[in-house]
């Protein structure tokens, strides 16, 4: 039986398996983590056809131009000095023969004209954000004023290069994980109607889906890998045991807890050194596990035989595994945030590359959100919560040169730009940072270096869902998001624009919305 519930954050609607009553789950929508638990049932409620609304307001017009007037009495030590003396609505004025509506009775005749123009097709704006006329205010019933979001235009500024049709709806897409550049696959991460989690994986070049498999994957954070090659998928499951499934026909290659809880603490002991932060293949035959402290641990697959292990360190904290850490696309160097800067480590032997070069401009490093390694490589970009002396804290985009740990340089996050610190980090090919900007589906473009922003992006049209997906090997933008008139599922991939038509013109901090059939504005 489903278990309905909703997200307490957005509001979202779920239809979970029984089993997850009690545990932890993540909102596809906001990221908020919330204990499963099902929703208060609500009376049923009437509520009359608009139709025949519309059919009984001539009867409510006749009613309001027939009704009499009628004096009712006053007191007139309560009136104005004016109204006792006749002068305003009060008990001495007497009837003039006119009909004259009250402020009841007009507001009676507005509903009902109301009710006649739903009829003829007014809508009502849908969704988590208020999508009306551009440039304008409007304060909810909530006290809150919220920025209203124009419509697109229409301009088509970029075409997709690539679009694969996935067999759901855009809501339902919760990861995507790529493959290598060579085998060109990719794993769908997807949460049907019913609450089942399934994995769903394509092939990039022939446009098609290759296998679908059950997954009983943990719902508060998503750790999975596809291997290079496309053979293996792993994940964590809701017991938090680690499971290597064949990507082609689901067989369990392997399952065990890489971390388990050391219920008597030993002197020196790390707790964080006990629980799971990521995972990541890093060839088809070995599986790299990241603790909460840091830690590091290779392994062979099938067999889960050790092959190295790095201590954690004290004072860091990695629960999520897009935060503070980083893997190359080539899947050989892993970046970890280390208090001023990152840790570059060779993933194959655990070995110490070099650390990063931290300047004293950035005065104190409080904290690492997003981490992300451009596309060839060289460059290592991260989103850095910074003190400087006197000063409250700020966001910061810091860069380095992956191959010296030489400090490029870093941008402050302007005020008004809401980019969470823990704010996740793709490439757009070589010299694009794409930040997320506050929900899932807001993101921002960035020059790098340099830091001149680009654009506002968001992921999926006017009103519709949409998500932008980790960097793939081709360093090329994808993202999940349907056409202009359908919520459909695609899997699409678009290059950055070089060059806007300066005839398209452009709106001052003017959106570009990210579609199946390209940017549009």
């Amino acid at each position: 039986m489903a278990l309905h519930v909703e997200c307490p954050g957005c509001l979202t609607p779920y239809a979970l398996s029984e089993e997850q009553r009690g545990q932890p789950y993540r909102c596809a929508t906001c990221l908020n983590v919330f204990v499963v638990e099902a929703a208060a049932e609500e009376a049923p409620r009437v509520v009359q056809p608009v139709e025949a609304v519309a059919a009984e307001a001539p009867k409510m017009i006749q009613l309001i131009d027939e009704e009499p007037y009628v004096a009712m009495p006053v007191d007139p030590k309560t009136l104005s000095p004016g109204r006792a003396a006749g002068k305003g609505p009060g008990a001495s004025r007497k009837p003039t023969g006119k009909k004259k509506l009250g402020g009841e009775r007009v507001a009676l005749l507005v509903t009902a004209l109301i009710a006649v123009l739903m009829v003829g097709g007014a809508a009502a704006a849908i969704g988590y954000r208020v999508w009306l006329d551009p440039g304008k205010k409007q304060t909810q019933n909530t006290g809150k004023t919220v920025v209203q979001v124009p419509r697109p235009r229409g301009v088509v500024v970029q075409p997709v290069a690539q679009r694969i049709g996935l067999d759901c709806d855009v809501q339902e897409v919760q990861e995507v994980y790529f493959s290598d550049q060579a085998t060109r696959q990719a794993v769908v991460v997807r949460a049907s109607p019913n609450g089942a989690r399934w994995m769903d994986r394509y092939d990039l070049a022939a446009g098609k889906r290759l296998s679908s498999l059950n997954v009983i994957a943990w719902a508060a954070v998503f750790r999975m890998s596809l291997s290079p090659s496309g053979t293996r998928f792993a994940y964590e499951d809701n017991r938090g045991d680690v499971v290597i499934v064949s990507a082609q026909d689901g067989g369990v290659a392997a399952r065990w807890r890489p971390y388990v809880p050391n219920r008597i603490a030993a002197p020196g002991d790390l707790p964080l050194e006990h629980a799971l932060a990521r995972i990541d293949f890093i060839t088809e035959d070995r599986l790299l596990t990241v603790n909460q402290a840091g830690g590091m641990d290779l392994w062979t697959v099938p067999g889960l035989q050790p092959v190295y292990h790095v201590a954690g360190k004290p004072g860091r904290e990695f629960s999520d595994p897009r935060v503070g850490l980083g893997l190359s696309l080539d899947r050989k160097t892993l970046a970890i945030f280390n208090g001023d800067g990152f840790e570059l480590r060779d993933t194959a032997t655990g070995g110490l590359q070099r650390e990063t070069v931290r300047p004293e401009k950035l005065d104190k490093v409080v904290s690492a959100g997003g981490v992300a390694f451009s596309p060839d490589g060289k460059s290592l970009a991260a989103v850095l919560t910074i003190q400087r002396w006197g000063k409250e804290s700020e966001l910061v985009l810091a860069g380095w040169e992956v191959a010296t740990g030489r400090f490029i340089g870093d941008i402050a996050v302007a005020k008004g730009q809401i980019i969470p610190s823990r704010s996740q980090l793709i490439w757009w090919g070589p010299n694009q940072v794409v930040a997320r900007d506050g929900t899932p589906k807001e993101w921002l473009a960035v020059a790098w270096p340099g830091g001149r922003q680009v654009r506002p992006l968001e992921a999926g049209y006017w009103q519709k869902n949409g998500l932008i997906v980790p960097n793939s090997p081709d360093g090329r933008l994808w993202f999940v998001a349907g056409t202009e008139d359908s919520t459909a599922a695609f899997l699409s991939m678009v290059g950055m624009p070089e060059m806007e038509r300066p005839a398209d013109g452009d709106r001052p901090g003017e959106k570009w919305w990210l579609t199946a059939n390209g940017i549009l504005k």
